[in-house]
């Protein structure tokens, strides 16, 4: 069951997010690591100079070569005592195709995942981006060898809480792949999309920005195609950066940031939802939060 979690409550964990965003940041400077924010982070840096409102994560960018550096450099710049390094490779009961820094001493456990062993807390998402192909053949390849994958690491979650009975046997038999045998498959794609600097990039841990990911029509995907609006994530968006302010703090976002949130949200991303959509992203069903290091 959902637990609600107030606005004050809120309030205090975006601060935790922040906070953990403010670390991610001062790796990166130090060591002239590009990231930028994405997602609604983005938009909430461009609309409201912060989190909307609403918001109950934050988004990090990273093209592979960056995050892969900086997972590294984290081996010791990281504040262990009070952060956390969660990647599929680190930790063997986490299955995500992208990495999380979590807050120490804290517990964050969405609906349908009590039952992951994987360590839990207050994090913000890193999701490392790899090229994708030109060919189209090579595309298709990547994008089915990536759900593949996908769906495979998830089949814990999907085996316990997907409700169509056939489905729920297909993950189940999806779970008893070897977790080493998908971290292959997830090398490869890594391989498959580094050959070359390819203009667009995707995250292979999530879903591809599709009509269905963003819930355009196949009309309004096409307008958007007419007014000149690239298909797919730009490689430029990730290494041409700027500063903006994000709650008092300098921080990345792409200097086509325009580019970014009208290929993702269309031409009124500066217009705000109608009310009753300004709520949580995520259904939670416990979590313990900490005080945080930065003020309100």
């Amino acid at each position: 069951m959902a637990v609600d979690i107030t606005g004050e409550e809120l309030r205090k964990m975006q601060l935790l997010q922040l906070e953990i965003l403010l670390e991610v940041d001062r790796i990166c400077r130090k060591h002239n690591i590009k990231y930028n924010l994405s997602g609604g982070s983005l938009l909430g840096a461009v609309r409201h100079q912060g989190f909307i409102p609403w918001d109950d994560d934050i988004d990090v960018r990273m093209l592979r070569e960056e995050y892969e550096r900086f997972c590294e450099v984290c081996k010791t710049e990281l504040d262990t005592e009070r952060y956390y390094l969660q990647t599929n490779k680190t930790e063997e009961e986490y299955r995500w195709g992208f990495s999380r820094i979590l807050i120490n001493g804290t517990k964050y456990v969405r609906i349908g995942q009590e039952h992951l062993k994987c360590r839990t807390g207050v994090f913000i998402d890193l999701f490392p981006s790899d090229g994708c192909p030109d060919a189209w053949i090579l595309r298709k390849y990547q994008w089915l060898l990536s759900l593949f994958m996908r769906k495979a690491l998830w089949s814990p979650v999907g085996s316990e809480i997907i409700k169509n009975p056939i489905a729920r046997v297909f993950f189940a038999q999806l779970n008893k792949i070897p977790k080493s045998k998908l971290l292959k498959i997830q090398d490869h794609l890594i391989a498959v999309g580094n050959r070359k600097p390819y203009q667009r990039v995707v995250c292979l841990g999530l879903p591809r920005s599709d009509v269905r990911r963003w819930g355009f029509s196949k009309k309004v995907l096409k307008q958007k195609r007419k007014k000149g609006v690239p298909k797919g994530l730009q490689r430029e968006w990730l290494e041409e950066l700027i500063e903006v302010p994000f709650e008092g703090h300098m921080v990345f976002i792409p200097k086509d940031y325009h580019g970014w949130l009208t290929h993702v949200y269309g031409n009124t991303y500066m217009q705000l939802p109608p009310e009753e959509k300004r709520k949580i992203h995520h259904n939670v069903s416990e979590y313990t939060l900490c005080e945080p290091r930065i003020g309100k």
